[in-house]
């Protein structure tokens, strides 16, 4: 992996970090007495979620297992943030709860990611 790619791939997990944590912090905030804590594991898991999607996306002929891999990460990162927030907002979950529940849904769509064509060579556009 070109350094490029690899700073590209960093500073792009930190704002998803970031952006996710903070945002989950504000929506659950009113909600749960722990939104902090929540914030910080969804900040987390989109982190560690965008940092692989940009290294696959960025790296030159990527074999279908890691793009496969990086789709399943991102499939449950995504789940896990509306798991989890949906769980507070719509739910009333707790904090516990609501963990759970972005778990499960976090690992359904890492597993219909994973089970969709993501891993497929990438078609041109054609204009």
């Amino acid at each position: 992996m070109a350094a490029r790619t690899a700073g590209l791939a960093l500073v792009s997990g930190l704002l998803a970090f970031f952006a996710f944590g903070t945002a989950t912090s504000a929506i659950t905030g009113p909600l749960v007495e722990y939104e902090l804590l929540l914030g910080l594991l969804t900040g987390a898991v989109a982190g560690l979620a965008t940092t692989a999607a940009v290294s696959v996306s960025l790296a030159p002929d990527v074999p279908p297992g890691r793009r496969r891999a990086a789709g399943t990460v991102t499939g449950f990162g995504a789940g896990f943030f509306v798991g989890l927030v949906g769980g507070v907002v719509v739910g009333h979950f707790g904090p516990i709860q609501s963990t759970g529940a972005g778990f499960l849904l976090g690992l359904l769509g890492g597993y219909g990611v994973s089970r969709s064509d993501f891993a497929d060579e990438p078609q041109p556009i054609e204009e």
